[in-house]
């Protein structure tokens, strides 16, 4: 069969959009691992000080989260960390339940609370609060992130090396136990992991866990106006000045995901949005940076957060294709299967059930379908304030 130009921009989109998609989501992970095993890791310089000798603050920016602020405030208090080594400072977003109330309660030195008179969200947090840190090391963290008892000591010994400009914790999420559905949520979150301990590798982890990670104070670079991701701006920032960043896998703490797929599939709308504003810093910044640095940032985090709308357009062109090649029939046979067996993965959530197959391909639809109400909030504009998860 003779085909005409239409078909052949639509072949030609098909197999792009197919390409960067096993980009986003295999290849990535597979480039990275062959050049790893050709790749001696480089000896890290233990030459400057030690880390004892580093000042450390750690942030908790919080908004209403009296259910929590408690247990969190104890887990950091618990830290095996020298006494009077390192300050915890609660920034509370104009808060106006017990929080602050709760937090006042411990009288531990090491503790600092500063109520802000108007709400600013995490960002704004941070760029008002950070530039009037006097520590070398900053860690930010969640209330809902609890740290092991080694955690901080563990982040902070790779700060010996002079390079090495920042460093992120290891944030597994751990599936609510009533609700096994969502191991398939941390299944992903142990994918990126995986990928986070090859890019350390090579000095170039692109973003962190927003719940626990740092950075030294004196690279730090304002986040702006503008909503974006912390956990990939900031480490960006760091790359873009020459310095590596860590992925520390024996720092360790842990995060529950939501305990329904429909409540983290609003988690990722609102990452959706957050993901739109964030691309034009992204490409800005890892132009400025070393080549490795722009290949993992374009290859990795810029296609994963266009996949819902490569999926869709690969999609739509399979359709289209149907009947010019048995190739294109048979994917969209089994691109329709799929979709089908959306709808019974999806009553079975309903009634907190799950299947092998249904339940899997139910989360990646509906994790995938959030990147579209993603960027319908996106156009509406983006709200850069939180509501804490336990509301």
């Amino acid at each position: 069969m003779r085909l005409n130009l239409i078909d052949n921009i639509t072949i030609a989109t098909f197999w792009i959009s197919l390409v960067l998609l096993f980009q986003s989501y295999f290849g990535t992970l597979f480039s990275l691992f062959i050049v790893s095993l050709f790749f001696r890791k480089k000896d890290r310089n233990f030459s400057g000080s030690d880390f004892r000798t580093l000042s450390l603050t750690v942030m908790i920016p919080v908004y209403n989260e009296e259910k929590i602020i408690g247990r969190k405030i104890i887990n950091l208090l618990e830290q095996d960390y020298p006494d009077g080594e390192f300050e915890i400072l609660i920034i509370s977003d104009n808060s106006n339940d017990k929080t602050c109330e709760i937090v006042r309660s411990f009288t531990d030195p090491r503790l600092k609370l500063i109520e802000m008179t108007k709400r600013y969200g995490k960002l704004g947090i941070i760029d008002e609060i950070v530039p009037k840190i006097s520590s070398d090391i900053i860690v930010i963290s969640d209330a809902n992130v609890m740290l092991e008892s080694d955690a901080l000591q563990s982040l902070m010994k790779y700060y010996r090396d002079p390079e090495v400009g920042a460093v992120c914790g290891d944030l597994p999420l751990t599936a609510p136990g009533t609700e096994g559905y969502m191991l398939r949520e941390e299944t992903y979150r142990g994918w990126e992991i995986l990928l986070k301990r090859l890019m350390s590798r090579f000095g170039a982890v692109i973003g962190g866990y927003g719940g626990f990670y740092s950075q030294r104070r004196s690279l730090f670079i304002p986040l702006g106006e503008i909503p974006v991701h912390d956990d990939v701006v900031m480490p960006l920032e760091v790359l873009a000045q020459g310095y590596r960043v860590i992925y520390a896998e024996d720092a360790k703490a842990n995060e529950e995901t939501h305990s329904t797929i429909y409540a983290e599939y609003q988690r990722r709308v609102r990452m959706t949005a957050f993901n739109l504003n964030t691309i034009p810093r992204l490409l800005k910044l890892s132009i400025k940076s070393p080549l490795k640095v722009f290949y993992l940032a374009i290859g990795y985090k810029l296609l994963r957060w266009l996949s819902p709308y490569l999926l869709i357009l690969m999609t739509a062109c399979s359709y289209a294709l149907i009947g010019s090649a048995l190739f294109y029939t048979i994917f969209s046979v089994v691109i329709t299967l799929g979709l089908l067996l959306v709808l019974p993965g999806y009553l079975m959530s309903l009634y907190h059930k799950k299947a092998p197959l249904v339940t899997d391909l139910y989360h990646f639809a509906i994790m995938n379908f959030a990147g579209f109400t993603g960027l319908l909030t996106w156009f509406r504009g983006v709200n850069k304030y939180w509501q804490p998860r336990s509301k």
